[in-house]
C-alpha cells in the first residue's frame, strides 16, 4: 500500500517537472488526480499540518505553490498563477452548487 502511495506521489512530482517542458496539461492531471490514499497516511497528515492545509485540493495548491518557486521563467510563473486561480475558482463553484 505504501509503495503504491509513494509511486503516486512520485508520478505527481514528475508531472510537475514535465510541465516545465510546456506539457501544461499535466498540471491539470495533477489537480484532478486522486490522492485519497496518500491523505490517510501519518506522513501526509503531518505535512498537511505543517502546510496548514485541510483537504486534498488545498494540499495540491500548496504543492503547486511550492513548485512554482522553482520556475523563474515569467511565462511559467503566469501559467502557474492561472492554474492555481482556476483550481480555486472551480472549488468555489462546487461549494456554491
Amino acid at each position: 500500500m505504501k509503495k503504491k502511495i509513494l509511486l503516486k506521489l512520485k508520478q505527481c512530482i514528475l508531472s510537475l517537472r514535465k510541465a516545465y517542458n510546456n506539457q501544461k496539461e499535466l498540471i491539470i492531471d495533477f489537480l484532478k488526480s486522486d490522492l485519497s490514499g496518500f491523505l490517510e497516511t501519518d506522513d501526509c497528515k503531518e505535512k498537511m499540518e505543517t502546510l496548514q492545509v485541510h483537504d486534498e485540493l488545498e494540499l495540491k495548491l500548496a504543492t503547486l505553490n511550492i513548485y512554482k518557486c522553482y520556475f523563474t521563467d515569467e511565462e511559467h510563473q503566469k501559467w502557474y498563477d492561472y492554474v492555481i486561480k482556476r483550481a480555486k475558482n472551480s472549488t468555489k463553484r462546487k461549494l456554491v452548487q
